[in-house]
């Protein structure tokens, strides 16, 4: 079914990939695989209408407001088969279109996702908000600057940790040179 679908401004063409996945054929079925361990749902043989229809659409118009070279959203609903969408180019250059495979890049969105999980494990009872992360790790443990307090998970999930960017080397070697301090102590306003 590829190719079914809408021209965003004669560059870019929504189509339906998810009726080609099928469970071990290459990177494909390793993306199937991966939503079925991921999301805890089967994975689409064939796409959703009327909701979907919306998506599609929105996902042209942001597309053609903010040039968007290409893009793929997966939705997973509880008791219902999950659906891939993707549209566009991930190499204009070599006309290889957005497939279910194609690796994005992710950005931040890690973030949001891993704080989705940490608050369903919180409404689950799992942990509190203003424990110590350190209570729930075996092998890692989160290293509170000097005199400050243990870092909590909501530390972790409003930003106010104290933990900086990963460092570079030319970033350590800036501190080192510049006497540029650590990053503040959990809660700090920085």
């Amino acid at each position: 079914m590829d190719g079914v679908g809408a021209d965003v401004d004669g560059r870019h063409r929504l189509s339906r990939h998810a009726s080609r996945l099928r469970p071990g054929v290459g990177q494909a079925g390793e993306v199937q695989s991966l939503g079925r361990r991921c999301s805890g749902y089967p994975y689409a043989s064939r796409t959703r209408t009327g909701s979907m229809d919306d998506l599609r659409l929105m996902l042209i118009e942001a597309a053609r407001r903010h040039s968007l070279g290409g893009v793929a959203v997966a939705v997973a609903l509880p008791g219902e088969e999950a659906t891939i969408e993707c549209m566009g180019m991930a190499d204009r250059r070599r006309g290889r279109a957005v497939a279910p495979d194609t690796v994005l890049r992710i950005a931040s969105i890690s973030k949001t996702l891993t704080a989705i999980g940490l608050m369903q494990l919180h409404e689950d009872g799992r942990f509190q908000l203003d424990e110590p992360v350190n209570n729930h790790l075996k092998t890692f443990r989160v290293e509170a600057p000097p005199g400050g307090t243990d870092v909590t998970f909501r530390h972790l999930l409003t930003h106010t940790a104290g933990i900086g960017e990963l460092p570079r080397v030319s970033d350590l070697v800036h501190r080192a040179a510049w006497g540029v301090g650590r990053p503040g102590a959990p809660g700090a306003d920085l």
